[in-house]
């Protein structure tokens, strides 16, 4: 038996933080892809999509406030304290921006999407998705090229966002 072997099984078994990170990871993709879709459906069938876009940020701020519950209720926990609250924190702020996006396109009845908000809600959905990839991977930690392969593309895309941000002013000009 391997020292890194009594290492796993004294480590306690966590049946509490992961499956919360992987509902909000689920939800935060599911939230992206309607953004998505709400960019490409006509202006009159856009209200229903901002609904949905509501419920899914309010289910995730309600599972990042049970992970901060389950983080004062635990003395032991999967890996730092630190680390899980700034994990479910930024899938929080994540969600909190795309509904911003919603909100604000609802609010300002934007009528004419262009092909930049189009596909910036595309690169958001892929960086989503690749959230979903590192989450699934964390759970047990044993592939951490997975990790670190979906945070290398979730740089990717934000280097591909702000070279869109740069190269068409436009895309600034609706949020």
């Amino acid at each position: 038996m391997s020292i890194n072997n009594i290492f796993q099984f004294l480590v306690p078994k966590d049946k509490k933080f992961f499956p919360l990170f992987e509902q909000a990871s689920q939800n935060l993709i599911l939230l992206a892809e309607t953004l998505h879709e709400a960019v490409n459906a006509p202006k009159a069938e856009r209200e229903n999509y901002f609904k949905k876009i509501e419920e899914l940020e309010a289910v995730i701020e309600e599972i990042t406030h049970k992970t901060h519950l389950e983080l004062s209720r635990n003395f032991i926990t999967p890996f730092d304290r630190e680390d899980i609250h700034a994990l479910v924190k930024a899938m929080d702020d994540v969600a909190d921006y795309l509904h911003g996006s919603a909100s604000r396109m609802r609010l300002y009845q934007v009528e004419k999407i262009t092909k930049s908000i189009r596909k910036l809600t595309e690169i958001n959905l892929e960086a989503c998705q690749q959230i979903g990839v590192a989450i699934a991977a964390l759970k047990d930690m044993k592939n951490l090229k997975v990790i670190a392969d979906a945070c290398k593309k979730i740089m990717a895309v934000w280097d591909r966002i702000s070279l869109s941000l740069w190269q068409e002013p436009v895309l600034v000009s609706y949020f």
